[in-house]
């Protein structure tokens, strides 16, 4: 997956397996319907953190589009979990 910010573009490399439990971690405590300011700072950092800290959470608010910004986010997060969840169903199952 890439990130274009301003004349930027980022690739996400391999992900750790600790993002995955954050990104459940953070759609758990998350109220998506009244998202407060330190929800989306969260959010802002998850990406920051699933792209290496290869820019900074200012870098995302200064260089990606208003409109664009939830819709990162989304695709930031569903890249991850389908991936996860086409794996879990590669798993055995219980007999």
């Amino acid at each position: 997956m890439e990130l274009k910010l301003g004349k930027n573009t980022y690739k996400m490399g391999a992900v750790k397996a600790k993002m995955i439990r954050k990104a459940i971690q953070l759609t758990e405590e998350i109220n998506f319907e009244k998202l407060t300011v330190e929800d989306l700072d969260k959010l802002v950092e998850f990406i920051v953190e699933l792209f290496e800290n290869k820019f900074t959470i200012d870098d995302v608010y200064e260089n990606l589009d208003a409109q664009e910004l939830v819709p990162t986010l989304n695709r930031c997060i569903n890249a991850l979990m389908g991936t996860f969840a086409d794996k879990m169903e590669q798993m055995p199952e219980k007999k």
